[in-house]
């Protein structure tokens, strides 16, 4: 079938065209063989819009060439582009949506409307390039009249996208391809070239010595050059190996350093500030300095890689971690030239480890603590009751019996107190409600202190991790109120709110630095703040504390709510 129409198509400016088709041809993509990438979006294009035609058009000078298409049954893939639908496409950024192409008067008389295969709907999302020029479009279209929904018309402009996406990764790899192949050209030139210096460097004679000398500085010059290639290979191995970290060198005969900007980050400094080897030695925390020159001695003596961890002090007074690592590259005779290595800002790895052993010694005193109440206490207690049933036997009177039945409720007592501390049986049986009230009335017995305790209801039971969080927070906060605050009154608030537990600790006390709290607990001081925030991490929550001296405490905890109670 002959096509023609006698409606023309909208033509962009000519310099605008110009630099159109040199875009599209850029991409090297116009009359290659189908590939499954762009099969795959044009069938999922239909499949979205639910339509038996689609198709990834680009349009040429005088054509329009389909690279995939579904339903779409013509010679060459192609069409000539004055029957196009995407020429006019093409001339906008946002979809071309054509409802009804027989009551479009852009499109009644085209020959793909008024012929077979009489098309009705067309939607086409245009394929613009990261530079804003339009190669074609991603369009569907129906021979019956039809409507896009909103969804369908997003799925249609991502799917355009995504096949830029994959005219780009295939541009990128056509060039890489070639990038690789000038690559081995050039390597196979500079092997041939220095075959050939090589040669005639062993052919000069002594009457040719000043054009020997010449090619001699070469060939060092080339060395150099291969050397410091070596050094780069060696250094982005070892930042490879080690997540992308700072490089340096140091040069072992003039102590002259040059570092990466990621090296002088990972110092407390810009990357355009100068960074000598003096301005390192300074850096070092004056007590670890000695223990970084040991290990730089270690490593040149015993021709090993040099590995060091040490503190050193940024400008603002900071104390940070640095790991170093690094390797020496010794001269034919031995003698040490240079180290090249990396180095990484460890502070926060040392800081959990920090964590997590005071943590530990937290609990290792809290089982001290424990075994010496059994052992003081109940194991006194229950010597008592054996001495008392062993004078029983041995005929005394019934008093001494009293004594034991005394002496065994007041170990019963403390074996009772003794597990409430360490559990109680009311956060298990009636949930953390009871057991917050529970607790709060123990602890007000003997203290002036006066608590305030809102609960909000809620049905059924939390998360057992939940109830167990929040209660120890507010167990933690409340001793800490007790011991340390010389409060009068404090508030505790347990609500639910959007699926998250909120817990609000508020007291009218002291109050205290923070920081220089949060900073004790890591050197081994009280760790109720350390506890706190590790329970809150472990659940996945959010914790806040402010404070400040002679204005109180508040500690707000936002605990998700997962997982089924009981």
């Amino acid at each position: 079938m002959h096509l023609s129409t006698t409606r023309p198509s909208p033509n962009l400016p000519a310099d605008l065209e110009t630099k159109r088709l040199a875009a599209l041809y850029a991409y090297r993509i116009l009359d290659t063989s189908p590939e499954q990438a762009f099969d795959d979006l044009v069938q999922l294009a239909a499949h979205v819009c639910a339509v038996p035609l689609a198709a990834v058009s680009l349009v040429d000078r005088a054509r329009q060439w389909f690279k995939a298409s579904v339903g779409i049954d013509v010679p060459q893939m192609e069409i000539p582009a004055e029957v196009a639908f995407c020429n006019w496409a093409i001339c906008q950024r946002e979809p071309l949506v054509v409802p009804d192409a027989r009551l479009d008067p852009r499109f009644a008389i085209n020959p793909l409307v008024a012929a077979p295969p009489h098309l009705r709907f067309y939607a086409a999302a245009p394929l613009v390039t990261p530079d804003g020029y339009a190669l074609g479009t991603l369009c569907v279209l129906d021979v019956e009249p039809k409507k896009l929904t909103d969804s369908q018309m997003v799925s249609l402009e991502a799917l355009a996208r995504q096949v830029v996406s994959q005219l780009e990764l295939r541009r990128h790899l056509w060039e890489l391809a070639q990038l690789t192949g000038h690559l081995d050209r050039a390597r196979h030139d500079l092997a041939v070239a220095r075959d050939e210096l090589e040669e005639r460097v062993l052919r000069r004679t002594e009457a040719l010595r000043t054009v020997n000398t010449r090619l001699r500085r070469e060939v060092a010059e080339r060395r150099r050059a291969e050397r410091r290639l070596t050094d780069r290979e060696q250094q982005l191995k070892i930042a490879l190996d080690t997540a992308r970290l700072g490089s340096w060198q140091l040069d072992l005969t003039s102590f002259a350093l040059s570092s990466s900007e990621q090296c002088k980050v990972n110092f407390g400094l810009s990357p355009q500030a100068p960074f000598t080897y003096e301005h390192l030695q300074a850096a070092v925390h004056p007590e670890d300095r000695a223990r970084v020159r040991q290990a730089v001695a270690r490593a040149l003596d015993g021709q090993v890689d040099y590995d060091a961890q040490y503190r050193v002090v940024w400008p603002d007074g900071s104390i940070h971690w640095i790991m170093a690592r690094g390797r020496v590259h010794y001269s034919a005779q031995g003698e040490p030239l240079r180290m090249v290595g990396v180095c990484l800002d460890a502070t926060g790895r040392h800081l959990d480890e920090q964590k997590r052993r005071a943590m530990l010694d937290a609990q290792e005193g809290e089982r001290r603590r424990l075994a010496r109440e059994l052992h003081d206490e109940i194991g006194q207690a229950l010597t008592a009751v054996k001495l008392g049933l062993q004078a029983v036997l041995l005929g005394v009177g019934p008093m001494q019996i009293h004594d034991c039945l005394q002496t065994t409720e007041q170990a019963l007592a403390q074996v009772r107190d003794l597990s409430l501390t360490l559990r109680p049986s009311l956060l298990d049986d009636l949930g953390l409600g009871a057991a917050l009230r529970w607790y709060v009335d123990r602890q007000m017995r003997h203290s002036p202190l006066v608590c305030e305790l809102e609960i909000t209801t809620w049905p059924g039971r939390l998360p057992q991790a939940v109830e167990t969080g929040c209660f120890r927070i507010v167990q933690e906060a409340l001793g800490n109120v007790l011991r340390h605050a010389d409060a009068r009154r404090v508030q505790i608030a347990v609500a639910l709110a959007d699926k998250h537990l909120c817990l609000r600790v508020a007291d009218d006390g002291r109050g205290f630095e923070v920081a220089a709290a949060r900073h004790r607990a890591i050197s081994g001081g009280s760790l109720g703040l350390l506890a706190m925030e590790e329970r809150t991490a472990l659940l996945g929550g959010r914790i806040a504390i402010t404070s400040e001296p002679g204005r109180g405490t508040e500690i707000s905890v936002v605990l998700p709510i997962t997982g089924d109670g009981g």
